[in-house]
């Protein structure tokens, strides 16, 4: 039980890693203060911090540093 138990705390902490270069990366191609969050029923999402709605992480595609998502945007994906 010792190597599953050591197993998935590996696997967390990687998970997490990555869970933080994503949301680096989420912050540079987002014109809003937004953060990578979890629900388990729709999986992951991106979060505005300042209204708390939520939206798909495919709002994002096509999205660069240049051609930000911006609030507006966000909004209309919003679940």
């Amino acid at each position: 039980m010792k190597r599953e138990i050591n197993n998935v705390l590996k696997k967390h902490r990687e998970y997490e890693e990555a869970h933080d270069k994503a949301e680096i990366k989420i912050k540079e191609v987002c014109d809003f203060d937004a953060r990578l969050t979890f629900s388990a029923s729709d999986g992951h999402l991106i979060l505005n911090e300042i209204t708390t709605s939520v939206a798909p992480l495919w709002c994002l595609n096509g999205k660069t540093k240049t051609n930000k998502l911006t609030e507006e945007e966000h909004y209309k994906f919003c679940v």
